[in-house]
């Protein structure tokens, strides 16, 4: 049962993951999935396994051995091929500096999810921010702090640019609930830049996601290999010892050919669904994904 359960959480975290981002879905959701679709589809393994169970006790434990490191070979460069980023909603605010003297803070470049540049028109809605020069600079001793939310894969740099002049001051920004403060105050006309990794839900588990993510697809691959190799090793195990009256095989050929051409399929399907393709805002020409 424990095996099961490995398997089927390790399963399903993988084709969620890869096909609805399973990551980014609301808490409940990802309760939902671990929590009662998992154990239920592991149950199903479990009815499975049951009936074939004795078979793989039977086996040798050097043919496992030839078997698993190969297949554990072949897992890790298919996880290393489809591996990617979970990808969930983040939250930049740009904070001017409190007080009631005037403070000059020029923004000139927000470079958010996958390189692509923020429009600063968007923002001059904001009070005390007008769009001059093609720099968004504060127009009042206290103007709104600028805040942008967007949607993209963790761990991934967001560059925040400003221009430096003599009447600037400090600047905070934060990103998933990292403050990060910079002196605008220097030569007239100079960029200060903020570099800042993109976290999971402001920091929570952002170090468990990446290792969880790479054993359940690893978990996964391994769990598929191993029951193509079973289907045709428990056949061919009863093929051979049977005797006169005895059982009967416990595929045909025709049967075991049929679920490894379906396992296949399924495994090339995934193959061409796992990456996601994606436009480049400034190049919208050319797409990212798997070929």
């Amino acid at each position: 049962m424990i095996l099961s359960l490995l398997a089927g959480e390790s399963i399903l975290l993988s084709i969620f993951h890869h096909w609805l981002n399973f990551w980014g879905l609301p808490w409940d959701k990802q309760a939902l999935v671990v929590l009662v679709i998992a154990p239920a589809f592991s149950f199903l393994i479990s009815v499975i396994l049951t009936p074939v169970w004795e078979d793989c006790l039977k086996i040798e434990w050097r043919r496992w051995l030839l078997f698993l490191l190969p297949a554990f070979v072949i897992a890790s460069i298919v996880t290393w091929r489809l591996f990617s980023m979970p990808e969930v909603q983040h939250q930049l605010v740009i904070i001017p500096p409190a007080g009631g003297t005037y403070t000059e803070i020029q923004l000139q470049e927000i470079k958010a999810a996958f390189g692509n540049v923020v429009p600063l028109s968007d923002f001059t809605h904001l009070e005390g921010w007008s769009l001059r020069n093609g720099l968004l600079t504060t127009v009042v001793p206290t103007p709104q702090p600028i805040r942008y939310s967007f949607n993209g894969p963790i761990n991934q740099q967001i560059r925040v640019t400003f221009i430096s002049s003599l009447k600037s001051g400090k600047v905070a920004v934060v990103l998933d609930g990292q403050r990060l403060d910079l002196d605008l105050n220097g030569s007239e006309g100079g960029q200060k830049r903020v570099r800042i990794d993109t976290l999971y839900r402001w920091g929570f588990l952002n170090f468990l996601i990446v290792p969880i993510i790479i054993l359940a697809d690893l978990l996964a691959g391994m769990t598929l290999l191993i029951s193509i190799w079973l289907l045709q090793e428990i056949n061919q195990t009863r093929t051979g010892n049977l005797e006169p009256g005895g059982r009967e095989p416990f595929l045909s050929h025709r049967d075991g050919l049929l679920i490894l051409c379906s396992l296949g399929l399924v495994l090339h399907t995934f193959n061409f669904l796992a990456v996601p393709l994606a436009v480049i805002k400034d190049s919208p020409s050319y797409l990212q994904g798997a070929v």
